[in-house]
């Protein structure tokens, strides 16, 4: 196939791009005439330009004259690259493997460390360490590899199950949730997902067909494959007078359906000092396979962090992570049907960390090198000495709040602790883990805070009746403090949710002494249902009382629960792991529903009541560079009770302390009170503003606005004493503006916000209306 064919370059086809991509050319007359006619005039015209030109100029009207042509240069009137992406654009659709309607596979995966070692001429090592340093041409700091198999019906329903696996020197392997988050989506969407982060691809009609492209793309190569086939190689980077997160690489694309054989991209920098804390190499190739579809049959993925780079003596080690696929056996099914799916989208076999050598060489797809094979016998040694395999078990514990010991895993949250009330305080938690058993696990933890000088404890079970479900049974019983008004309890310690961090604000508190059973399951895909009984005595920890029916103030309360929740996040997505089910995230809002219904005269419950409170938690991408997260919550009590089951209103002032987001920055904790309440909280985030090309310093911009409405009706506020009892019936307003990842350091990346309460309850002082804070964030 002959390149000349898709880039026409006669007048009328000049005209009709012109025509095309200039607006003001439709002011013509020409506009006004049938279509029929309109092209008859421009031949025409055409044809008696091209016959003018070619008359015969009488010799005396000819000039002599020499004329230089060397330095002539000869520039398409389009980039010729932009051709080949429009035709690679419109066929997207039809090449797009996760568009097809069903397909089965088996793929073998690999994921191992390779180091680089560079020595400068003028280092003072000795030779014993130089010797040293050669182990690394030798074997791998890791390697590991499994075999899954995998199937797909379109629009979205995946299921990939890992039949078998094996790591060196780990022989109660995690990895295997390291290599389900290691995957990217197919080059064919609009934008690709790296680490929690959307960068656009080259792919996408803001790429190629806008008037100001995203992407400027070069045609570096063509490569006639056989006689009917072409290869373009085209590389592509963002322009540089766009900001965006953008990748770069190299496109071949086949002139066959116009597919991509082959992919190399990643992470745009736009200059050599800017230095990431992580950075992703991709490259993917495809066949056509069964006359019917490109399909992705390898795919390398090179993961690289920078505080991963050792230097001493002139002498850099280089580690960086490699994961490759290969994708065989694949099969274009129509027999699969949407019953074979669930909501796991990707689960291990309890087998498959026990399969023989035998069947390994009978199912690899390729063969282990010599690297892999000594990085097996030496890691597997090592682990004998060194415990590779606690260590790692430490490590991936800490992402869940755990840390295991034997068939114990301690609870992090209850080892330190701090709040206002209690102060810091010291404790153990513990429970029983998969090790033990799969089916059952009992726990329990006690803690004593310095400031309240008192002791908490508590006591659980959990029993799994079924796995792929994750349908739970729980009983717990504790006597603890619970946040008088506050949501409903996270005990999650997490250092990635800076959700956590209004925790440590809190200052009223009820000591709850509670036995709750409660059953759980997911169910209909989408759904989560959560039904329990709960019987809790609260004693406040601080000043009230409150007048009940009788008029007699009362300072304890006991209450008889029923509790039903629900749960539902549309397409969420699961993996399995030993500690449960861990969510892959959806992109859709998620919705959460609890109701509880409180039952006067049965097991000692004094108050009847109805208690509701719906939630709504979503974000919305605005093309590549701006993101709109919102959380909006809202909750009624029908009755007349104590102030600990009333609402406070998530408050979370002071004057500078650490941002949590779904919450009032400006409102003091405790301020107002309501028996009905909305709040709505709306994040407008920019997230690549500009570049300045420094290590540490990217900036990234985030303006939010809040809104409050609550009340309780005068008639019921008489009947609590000693605490202020306030309402905001006439709605709460507060601004604010967070410049986010202001400085960049290996964990976490920190930021400075300003927050402004205005309104009917704005405070008397300006200075009193402003909030500081210091915004935290994960990189990855």
């Amino acid at each position: 196939m002959n390149a000349r064919n898709y880039f026409p370059t006669s007048p009328l086809y000049r005209f009709h791009r012109l025509y095309r991509f200039y607006p003001f050319y439709r002011f013509y007359p020409f506009y006004r005439l049938s279509p029929k006619l309109t092209t008859f005039i421009l031949i025409s015209l055409f044809f008696a330009t091209f016959n003018l030109s070619a008359q015969t100029i009488p010799d005396s009207l000819k000039i002599e004259k020499e004329i230089d042509i060397s330095g002539i240069e000869v520039i398409a009137e389009r980039n010729p690259a932009y051709y080949i992406m429009e035709k690679a654009l419109a066929n997207k659709v039809k090449n797009n493997y996760e568009k097809y309607k069903s397909y089965s596979y088996v793929a073998y995966d690999k994921l191992f460390v390779p180091v680089d070692v560079k020595i400068d001429s003028t280092t003072n090592a000795t030779d014993e360490e130089k010797d040293d340093l050669k182990v690394f041409d030798e074997m791998y700091m890791f390697f590991s590899e499994s075999i899954s198999q995998g199937k797909f019906m379109a629009p979205d329903y995946k299921k990939e199950t890992v039949t078998a696996m094996q790591v060196s020197g780990i022989k109660d392997p995690v990895i295997d949730i390291f290599l389900a988050q290691l995957q990217i989506n197919s080059f064919y969407d609009d934008y690709i997902n790296v680490a929690n982060t959307r960068y656009l691809s080259p792919l996408n009609k803001e790429s190629i067909l806008t008037w100001k492209s995203k992407y400027y793309f070069n045609i570096e190569d063509t490569i006639y494959k056989s006689p009917v086939d072409t290869i373009f190689v085209i590389s592509f980077r963002p322009v540089l007078s766009s900001v965006f997160s953008g990748l770069s690489g190299f496109l071949h694309i086949n002139s066959s359906h116009w597919a991509l054989e082959k992919v190399q991209a990643k992470i745009y920098e736009r200059n050599e000092d800017e230095k990431r804390f992580f950075n992703i190499d991709f490259l993917q190739t495809s066949e056509f396979l069964h006359d019917t579809l490109w399909f992705p049959t390898y795919t390398k993925i090179d993961l690289v962090l920078s505080n991963m780079n050792m230097t001493a003596n002139d002498i850099s080690i280089f580690p960086y992570v490699r994961s490759e696929r290969f994708m065989y056996n694949v099969e274009f099914d129509d027999h699969i049907r949407k019953r074979d799916f669930n909501n796991i989208q990707y689960s291990v076999d309890p087998n498959a960390y026990y399969r023989n050598q035998k069947y390994w060489e009978e199912n690899r797809f390729v063969e282990i090198d010599d690297k892999a094979t000594v990085t097996y016998h030496v890691l597997d040694s090592l682990d004998k000495d060194m415990n590779l395999t606690r260590k790692l078990d430490f490590a991936t514990s800490l992402l869940f709040g755990k840390y295991s010991l034997w068939k114990f895993d301690l609870l992090l949250n209850h080892i330190v602790n701090y709040n206002q009330y209690e102060g810091f305080s010291l404790g153990i938690g513990a429970e029983t883990n998969h090790r033990l058993s799969k089916v059952f696990k009992i726990g329990g933890y006690y803690r004593y805070g310095f400031k309240d000088k008192a002791s908490k404890w508590g006591a659980f079970s959990q029993i799994r009746l079924h796995r792929d479900s994750d349908w739970l049974l729980n009983l717990s019983y504790s006597n603890d403090l619970k946040e008088a008004g506050g949501r409903y309890a996270n005990n999650n310690m997490s250092l990635f949710n800076p959700e956590y961090f209004r925790n440590y604000l809190v200052d009223r508190m009820d000591l709850v002494r509670s036995i709750n059973a409660e059953t759980s399951i997911m169910a209909f895909k989408h759904f989560r249902f959560a039904l329990g009984l709960r019987m809790d005595k609260k004693t406040p920890c601080y000043n009230y009382g409150f007048a009940d029916d009788n008029e007699m103030l009362k300072t304890n309360y006991n209450f008889t629960i029923a509790h039903f929740g629900v749960r539902f996040a549309y397409k969420e997505k699961f993996l399995t792991t030993k500690y449960g089910l861990l969510s892959l995230g959806t992109k859709f809002p998620i919705v959460q529903l609890d109701y509880e219904r409180g039952i006067k005269g049965f097991l000692d419950g004094e108050y009847s009541f109805n208690k509701i409170r719906l939630s709504i938690d979503g974000k919305i991408n605005i093309k590549d560079n701006y993101r709109l997260c919102f959380y909006a919550e809202g909750g009624l009590v029908d009755a007349d009770l104590p102030y600990t089951e009333l609402f406070n209103c998530l408050g979370a002032y002071y004057q500078f302390t650490l941002f949590s987001p779904s919450t009032f920055g400006t409102m003091r904790l405790n301020e107002f009170t309501s028996d009905k309440y909305l709040a709505v909280f709306l994040r407008f985030d920019f997230v690549k503003f500009f570049d300045t090309g420094v290590k540490w310093f990217s900036p990234k911009p985030s303006i939010c606005f809040n809104y409050g409405l609550g009340t309780l009706d005068k008639d019921k506020i008489v009947n609590h004493s000693e605490v202020d009892i306030k309402t905001m019936e006439k709605g709460y307003y507060e601004a604010g503006l967070n410049i986010n990842s202001i400085l960049n350091v290996n964990f976490y990346n920190i930021g400075f916000g300003v927050f402004y309460r205005f309104g009917p309850y704005s405070m008397p002082r300006v200075g009193e209306n402003f909030a500081y804070k210091l915004t935290l964030s994960f990189p990855l």
